[in-house]
């Protein structure tokens, strides 16, 4: 009588061999750990270094004013103004 066993059965119940898959698999958590760990870490570390101080943050922003407002025109019209802008435009009208 011929018996054939499955490779895994010699094994034994904790597995003495390590297939090279999981190996492939530690190797693969680990690496997304660490990226996940920069992922997370690092802006916070470079927002705490560089912008950690208030005399650095003013800096900053002194620097980098992408917007740039135009200067300030005249006031705007009050109410009385403008109802008397609309009376004059509707007596011009006629």
């Amino acid at each position: 009588e011929i018996v054939v066993r499955n490779h895994t059965s010699l094994q034994g119940a904790a597995g003495a061999y390590p297939s090279p898959s999981s190996h492939r698999n530690m190797t693969r958590r680990w690496l997304e750990a660490f990226k996940f760990t920069c992922y997370l870490s690092l802006p916070v570390f470079l927002t705490v270094v560089v912008a950690g101080t208030p005399q650095n943050l003013a800096t900053i922003i002194k620097n980098r004013s992408y917007v740039v407002y135009p200067p300030e025109a005249e006031g705007l019209p009050s109410s009385d103004e403008i109802m008397d802008m609309v009376k004059k435009n509707r007596e011009d009208r006629k």
